[in-house]
């Protein structure tokens, strides 16, 4: 179904096939762009995020104390092909349908964004990324040096969004920098993966590349 969608691009009133991440809107001006799985729809009016942060909500269950633990788990994950332990540190669907999706600006009636595809779309996205990475890390020795999220973070009512996140490793042949995921959501002190990015291991003196 994912894939279908995907090819077959986005529903009618959907257009403008441009990179996104997590569903939500940013303002430029009087012009408001809605992001949405992977396509961008460009509006005027609109709202804005929530600007309260997190609210004493509750940590989703399995998730990470800090971005660190999240990346170690992450790597621990890869290393010995644990697709489960691996899921655990994503927002479950029912986490992002129920919870997080209507905080979002998209999710505003009125802009008519259907939920089913921004899903579909992020779940397709996430197996893709998972293929290509698994076979850089399955078996591999590699120590955890830093996880760095260098975007800006997007404030909601409940929970935040850090952007841009870079993991940094030790490995046998030298320290290696690569996105194993770029969005993470924290609520209630817990941090949890939108989904997984496809992309490559390259050495710390090279400038980072975003994945998809």
């Amino acid at each position: 179904m994912a894939e279908r969608l995907s090819r077959r691009g986005p529903p009618p009133g959907l257009s403008a096939p441009l990179l996104s991440r997590f569903g939500i809107l940013r303002r430029a001006g009087s012009l408001v762009f809605v992001l949405a799985g992977c396509w961008v729809v460009l509006l005027v009016g609109g709202r804005v995020p929530n600007r309260g942060g997190p609210a004493g909500a509750a940590p989703f269950p399995g998730s990470g104390s800090s971005l660190p633990e999240v990346g170690q788990r992450v790597l621990e994950g890869l290393a010995a092909g644990d697709h489960a332990l691996l899921a655990a540190l994503r927002l479950s669907r029912d986490e992002y349908m129920d919870v997080v999706w209507p905080e979002l600006p998209a999710s505003d009636p009125e802009l008519n964004v259907p939920i089913e595809y921004v899903w579909a779309d992020i779940e397709a996205r996430n197996r893709s990324a998972l293929v290509r990475l698994a076979p850089q890390f399955e078996g591999l020795a590699a120590e955890l040096e830093d996880v760095a999220c260098i975007g800006e973070v997007e404030e909601f009512k409940t929970f935040r969004v850090h952007t841009d996140c870079w993991v940094t490793i030790a490995t046998p042949s030298g320290h290696r920098r690569v996105q194993l995921f770029k969005d993470v959501l924290e609520r209630g002190a817990g941090f949890k993966l939108f989904r997984y990015y496809d992309d490559v291991l390259r050495p710390v003196e090279t400038e980072p590349a975003s994945g998809a």
